[in-house]
């Protein structure tokens, strides 16, 4: 009897010592950061290689409707971080109401605004150092995992399966050469932020150089200039620190030299070719004008509101012109390289305006704390990370389309900067400080 009850009292303890060591906060929030690193390496289309793009978006979904109901009441409580963050998939819903194809521009547009609510949600989750790490390692396992899919060539029965167009450049285990570029520029991106703030600074500058031959071999020239870019913002970083004004103004045109050489070495233009460009009588950026043209065409004929969200490509009204793209593109992308003139189709200046408004906003906010000696590293990254799409928006799209890992990053960095950037002004929550240790 005496035996029985002491066995019985051992057991109440041991459960009831081990509820208290289980650290259910803690293990809730590594699951939510990995679940984030998912989200990223699926918003790549990192998965069409593999066949795995329902499983993966059912995943996506399934923890994006948990994560969006748990962080709801945070967001609905901050109405101007709601506003900013879904300004522009909500425009893009009312557009149907006067878009001339009103159910595809509701379908994508619930599309794009669970993608925004699914980042902001992120940033109410994660600070904005976790998420440039949960960033790190999505594109860091992507670069890797299509390196090492380079060696699946001499295997003939995964031929089939591994892209590579034409033989003529590497593609990885996306479907297209711009892809692998982008992702590319936002894992170097994270590794010149990681080289700032770790101390095992060579690994990264080992990884960061990494990409270049990648690169080369990818021949993507939107994202081989673009890093170029990206390889200045240590060094200006370090020069805004020492408030060293006129260096910083100085990298910023060499970096822009530079990069004007690249591009026009590589489109095989001259300044009389830009110019004659501009009259309207000389060579286009492989094509990309004559695409340009059609847009402008369209968006002059409803230059305010737009044709509707998405509706351009699918509107009988536009069928001759569709055609034409998809002819001319030999592919089914239904974009203009463009994501500005994208957004001037489908929803006029005002749809254009709240498309840029995250990015500009996100740039507003950091670029005061970037310069002296107590800045952080997380600043400069935020405002080269706006920049980087801003400026490839102008030659593929990465605001415009649901979907998308660089729209999720800008969002979910603005909402975790606005949530957490007054957070070292007073003391720390037990919340917060789980928070920052992973």
């Amino acid at each position: 009897m005496i035996r029985k009850y002491n066995s019985t009292i051992t057991e109440d303890f041991s459960d009831q010592t081990f509820q208290e060591s289980t650290n259910w906060p803690r293990i809730v929030e590594k699951i939510t950061f990995t679940y984030v690193v998912f989200v990223f390496i699926t918003f790549t289309s990192a998965f069409k290689m593999f066949e795995l793009i329902t499983p993966s978006a059912a995943i996506v979904y399934l923890g994006g409707v948990i994560l969006i109901g748990s962080k709801i009441p945070v967001l609905f409580s901050r109405p101007l971080i709601l506003a900013i963050a879904l300004l522009f998939p909500v425009y893009a819903f009312t557009s149907s109401f006067w878009g001339v194809d009103p159910t595809v521009s509701i379908r994508h547009s619930i599309q794009l605004l669970f993608t925004a609510l699914l980042a902001a949600s992120i940033g109410c989750t994660l600070r904005p150092h976790q998420v440039m790490v949960a960033m790190s390692i999505a594109f860091g396992a992507l670069i890797v995992v299509s390196v090492a899919n380079l060696w699946l060539q001499i295997v003939p029965a995964f031929q089939q399966k591994f892209y590579l167009q034409g033989n003529e450049y590497f593609t990885g285990i996306f479907q297209h050469k711009n892809t692998l570029g982008a992702v590319l520029c936002m894992a170097s991106l994270c590794f010149s932020y990681l080289i700032l703030k770790s101390t095992k600074r060579w690994l990264f500058i080992i990884l960061l150089l990494s990409v270049l031959p990648i690169l080369l071999f990818a021949r993507s020239t939107t994202s081989l200039v673009l890093y170029v870019y990206i390889l200045t913002m240590p060094f200006v970083y370090l020069l805004c620190r020492q408030q060293n004004f006129r260096w910083i103004i100085a990298t910023c045109l060499f970096c822009v030299s530079i990069s004007l050489v690249m591009l026009l070495e590589v489109f095989e233009l001259s300044l009389i070719d830009i110019g004659l460009e501009m009259a309207g009588k000389g060579r286009d950026i492989n094509g990309r004008t004559s695409l340009w043209a059609i847009a402008l065409a369209r968006f002059s004929e409803n230059p305010w509101l737009g044709v509707g969200y998405q509706s351009f490509w699918t509107a009988e009204q536009f069928s001759t012109d569709v055609n034409w793209v998809h002819g001319f593109l030999e592919d089914s992308v239904n974009h203009f390289h463009n994501a500005w003139l994208e957004a001037l189709v489908g929803l006029g200046i005002l749809g254009t305006a709240a498309m840029a408004l995250v990015p500009v906003t996100l740039i507003c906010i950091l670029l005061p704390g970037v310069f002296g000696k107590h800045s952080s590293p997380i600043n400069i990254v935020g405002i080269y990370l706006s920049v980087l799409v801003l400026v490839r928006s102008n030659l593929e799209v990465s605001l415009y389309y649901q979907h998308q890992s660089e729209s999720v990053a800008l969002t979910a960095l603005l909402v975790s900067f606005l949530l957490y950037s007054n957070s070292t002004k007073r003391p720390e929550t037990k919340v917060e400080v789980n928070a920052k240790n992973f």
